[in-house]
């Protein structure tokens, strides 16, 4: 988790704002895939 943390912290500040605002819903999408598979095992 830090290391895709720390990859799109570093990617995101060379793309311009429409790149970075799909970047953002696909972070978005990844945690919320994460809380739910979390939910599952517990």
């Amino acid at each position: 988790m830090k290391i895709s943390l720390f990859y799109y912290q570093n990617t995101c500040d060379f793309k311009p704002l429409p790149t970075m605002l799909q970047d953002l819903r696909y972070f978005y999408i990844v945690v919320r895939l994460m809380a739910v598979f979390s939910t599952l095992t517990l």
